[in-house]
């Protein structure tokens, strides 16, 4: 009897080994569906295209009443450093307040280090050349036409090529906090003819609302600033 009972028991022992791989088998394919099916939906989110966002193109952003008389013509704009405002932030700086020190070996991880900002106040006081600046910043054309109530500082740089170069229009936006500064250096390289390439770009890179030269009004928060980018003239 007791070798019997001993048969039965290896033989359910081995039946027990010989279903074990076949439930990894079943739970490897389980998870491979759903590894499949994750990542499938992962793949149609991603890659799905985000719905065209509806903008109301005759929001007024300006203050009220609402002008409808409001000069919207594209007009030349040259920056200017005059020495009314030159020698009033000079006067500004010459008394301002003493500045805090700043804790020891904290570099800017808790704000901006008042040690170096004192250089920098120094450096605007008596070392920065405002005309020179000026000259710089307008090398490139500058223009201003107001947009749904607010004025809006652009710049506006065409290419000089021949006819039988295709140029094609790039609007570039600045980030936040930024500004168009930050194209200075780019702009040759787009509005000049690569030898192995037969286009080139035309330049708009506009001063978002409240930034540069364009206006904000205290409402800014709801401001939606591609509203302001559709004029087709600029």
């Amino acid at each position: 009897m007791s070798s019997k009972k001993s048969s039965k028991g290896e033989k359910l022992k081995n039946e027990k080994k010989l279903e074990e791989p076949s439930s990894l088998g079943k739970y490897f394919i389980v998870f491979l569906v759903l590894g499949g099916l994750t990542a499938y939906s992962a793949y149609k989110y991603l890659s799905t295209p985000l719905e065209k966002p509806v903008l109301d193109l005759e929001q007024w952003w300006g203050p009220y009443p609402i002008d409808l008389k409001k000069d919207v013509s594209i007009r030349p704009y040259q920056i200017e450093f005059s020495d009314v405002i030159v020698n009033d932030l000079r006067e500004r700086l010459l008394h301002s307040r003493p500045l805090t020190p700043p804790l020891e070996d904290v570099g800017f991880n808790y704000g901006f280090n008042t040690n170096y900002l004192t250089k920098v106040l120094d450096y605007w006081k008596n070392n920065y050349n405002f005309k020179e600046r000026e000259q710089f910043l307008n090398k490139y054309k500058h223009f201003i036409t107001n947009i749904q109530g607010l004025d809006i500082h652009y710049m506006h740089v065409k290419p000089k090529v021949s006819a039988n170069v295709t140029v094609v229009p790039i609007l570039l936006i600045h980030g936040w906090p930024g500004s168009i500064r930050e194209f200075y250096e780019i702009i040759p390289k787009l509005t000049t003819v690569r030898p192995d390439q037969k286009f080139v770009f035309e330049v708009i890179a506009p001063s978002i609302p409240g930034f540069g030269f364009s206006q904000v009004r205290k409402y800014f928060l709801r401001f939606r600033t591609q509203e302001t980018k559709h004029n087709p003239d600029t």
